[in-house]
C-alpha cells in the first residue's frame, strides 16, 4: 500500500526520484538483484529503492558475488546495505554461492565464528561468506563453544570457518580447542602471556596449540621465559601452549 491505496496484482514498483523506502511484514525476506537500488519481495520488483525495513528480516544474496556492508552509530545493529539499500531490522544475510564478503565500518568490530562461511556480527547471522574485511578500528574475531582453528594468512589477515579476515587485531578462541597454524612463510610467534601469542600482527587469547607448518618458524619469549621440552623434535611448550614445526 502508498498513499492509502492498497494495490493489489502487482508485478513491479518503480520508485523514481526521492529517498524510497519498503516496509515489510515480520520475518519477510528480500532477494537481492544484483543491480543498484533494486531488489525483491513477496514477488514484486522494486527498483529505486535505498531504505527496506521488516522486523526480523532476511535479505537473500545471488548467484554472483554481494557485498554486504556493516553500519556505525546509533541504531546500527541489524543494518546492513548490500546494492546501495539498506536494510534495517535484520537477522538473516545468506549469501549465496559467489565470493560474498562483509565490510565493517571506521569502529570496532566483533565477529563471532558460528560455522564454516557462517559468521555473525551486529547481532546478523551471515553464511555463505568467503571474506571479511574489519574495516577501521581494533577489530576482533570471537570463537565458538567448538574447537576453533585459525591459520595465518597475511599481516593482519587470517583464516577461519573457511571464511578470510582482513583488518584484524586479535583472535579470542574461547570454547573447545583451539589452534593456530602458520602458513609456507617463516612464522614468529611471540608469547604475550598464558595461552596468549601474537603473529602476523594479531594477539590470539585462549590457545591451546600452535602447528608453524613449513618454513622456519620462530617462537620469541619474554625475559625468564619458561620452556618445557616435549622430547618430541620440534616440539616445545610455553605459556601452556604446545608449539610444533619449531
Amino acid at each position: 500500500s502508498v498513499n492509502a491505496i492498497t494495490f493489489r496484482a502487482i508485478d513491479s514498483v518503480d520508485g523514481l526520484a526521492g529517498d524510497n523506502e519498503i516496509i515489510g511484514v515480520e520475518n519477510q525476506q528480500w532477494q537481492l538483484s544484483g543491480t543498484t537500488n533494486a531488489i525483491t519481495g513477496n514477488d514484486i520488483d522494486f527498483t529505486s529503492i535505498v531504505k527496506v525495513t521488516a522486523t526480523n528480516g532476511t535479505v537473500i544474496g545471488t548467484d554472483n558475488a554481494d557485498a554486504f556492508l556493516l553500519s556505525t552509530g546509533l541504531n546500527s545493529d541489524n543494518q546492513v546495505t548490500a546494492n546501495a539499500i539498506t536494510f534495517s531490522d535484520v537477522d538473516v544475510v545468506m549469501g549465496g554461492i559467489g565470493d560474498d564478503s562483509v565490510t565493517g565500518t571506521s569502529s570496532d568490530e566483533k565477529f563471532t565464528l558460528v560455522s564454516t562461511d557462517k559468521v555473525s556480527a551486529k547481532e546478523i547471522t551471515f553464511s555463505g561468506i568467503k571474506t571479511v574485511d574489519g574495516g577501521g578500528g581494533t577489530n576482533n574475531i570471537k570463537g565458538n563453544a567448538s574447537d576453533n582453528e585459525f591459520t595465518l594468512v597475511d599481516e593482519d589477515k587470517v583464516l577461519a570457518n573457511a571464511i578470510t579476515f582482513s583488518s584484524m587485531t586479535s583472535v579470542s578462541g574461547e570454547g573447545g580447542v583451539n589452534t593456530i597454524k602458520g602458513n609456507a612463510s617463516d612464522n614468529e610467534f611471540t608469547l604475550v602471556d598464558t595461552d596468549k601469542v601474537s603473529a602476523n600482527a594479531i594477539t590470539f587469547s585462549a590457545i591451546d596449540s600452535v602447528d608453524g607448518l613449513a618454513g622456519d618458524n620462530e617462537i620469541i619469549g619474554f625475559e625468564n621465559q619458561q620452556w618445557q621440552v616435549s622430547g618430541t623434535t620440534n616440539a616445545i611448550t610455553g605459556n601452556d601452549i604446545d608449539f610444533t614445526s619449531i
